[in-house]
């Protein structure tokens, strides 16, 4: 995933330090690729984040919402 907003925090990290640990849903969950009608959801904040590397894919019938206002990225704001 290439995350260029990182680029100059990551780069700040102690050397050999990393932003997030590597992992691969072939190591995780035994798949290559999320299931159809999934998604694999990451939280902000990696380190502490109890997202779909801990509780798996969410089902797409399961997100409840609607997005009333998109701010990021600047160029995409809706």
């Amino acid at each position: 995933l290439r995350e260029k907003y990182l680029d100059e925090y990551k780069n700040s990290l102690p050397k050999g330090q990393l932003y997030t640990n590597n992992f691969s849903l072939k190591k995780l969950f035994n798949v290559s690729r999320v299931p159809k009608n999934s998604y694999f959801v990451m939280g902000d904040h990696r380190n502490i984040s109890k997202d779909s590397r801990i509780i798996g894919f969410i089902k797409k019938k399961d997100i409840v919402g609607e997005v009333k206002l998109r701010y990021f990225p600047i160029n995409k704001i809706q």
